[in-house]
């Protein structure tokens, strides 16, 4: 049986948190995003399911012993979250943890799996510097003014699926955009923050793309953390080349991979007999 735990209460699993938990995880826990979390008891809880705010997976962290997740935590995930997680138009649970024991469980059920490479901005890495971009381009921080005007009504809406409120993004987060006609068709920004960690979202519209607009707004973007002492984040799949390349062109290091096993559903977290 899991409980759902308020929001005030996501502190009662910071002793579930080590160095391994991922970043996302550690935002929700942390207050600063979106997301739900579900505990096997709601006063000390040795275990935690957080579903994240923009639907972007299902994270375990704690202990369990193996059969305790194969007979009860699992087959409750499958009872009591499948029809929520139809609603918001998912086909397929995607768990994530770093535990070998839920590893060893989810192993065994699911139908697909596949691999997210993070990636760390060393602090020993110098600034960057700014490459030349057209001058039809203009570099901008992100104000509310800026993501306020219905022109970038798309960068908005992908702030607040992980953020609470524009606010808090620009109290906590970093984020740049690049503008063409006034309109930002190249953004770098904190799309989850953990500890002294800043993920990074980056994108650059289709039509923008191979003009220097990414570089120049991941540049502005690291050279804030390193300003305000925090580090920059990378997460993205090992077969996802154009990402690998673009981090690895900016000075991240991979630092660990970690495996997202994908369950089809009603049954597919049922383990055969």
């Amino acid at each position: 049986m899991m409980h759902e735990l308020s929001k005030d209460l996501f502190f009662r699993c910071l002793p579930l948190l080590n160095e391994q938990t991922n970043l996302e995880v550690r935002g929700v826990i942390e207050g600063n995003n979106l997301g739900r979390v579900f505990v096997n008891q709601l006063e000390c809880p040795s275990v935690a399911l957080i579903w994240l705010g923009n639907n972007d997976g299902f994270f375990f962290i704690g202990q369990e012993d193996l059969q305790t997740v194969n007979d009860h935590l699992l087959p409750w995930v499958e009872d009591n979250l499948v029809e929520e997680i139809k609603v918001v138009g998912l086909n397929q649970f995607e768990m994530i943890s770093v535990n070998q024991v839920w590893e060893e469980a989810f192993s065994e059920r699911a139908q697909t799996f596949f691999q997210q490479n993070v990636y760390l901005y060393p602090p020993s890495m110098p600034l960057h510097q700014f490459s030349d971009i057209d001058t039809a381009y203009t570099l901008k921080k992100l104000t509310t003014k800026l993501l306020d005007d219905q022109r970038n009504g798309h960068v908005k809406a992908d702030i607040l699926t992980t953020w609470p409120s524009i606010e808090d993004f620009l109290k906590v987060g970093v984020g740049y955009g690049v503008l063409y006609e006034d309109t930002i068709v190249s953004y770098c920004l904190s799309i989850f923050v953990g500890s002294d960690q800043h993920c990074v979202m980056i994108s650059t519209d289709a039509a923008h793309r191979g003009k220097g607009c990414a570089k120049a707004s991941a540049s502005a973007f690291i050279n804030e953390c390193h300003a305000k002492g925090v580090t920059p984040y990378w997460d993205c799949t090992t077969t996802n080349e154009a990402s690998v390349a673009v981090a690895e062109q900016l000075g991240f290091e991979c630092i660990a991979t970690y495996r997202v096993y994908a369950f089809d559903f009603p049954g597919g977290m049922i383990k055969s007999k």
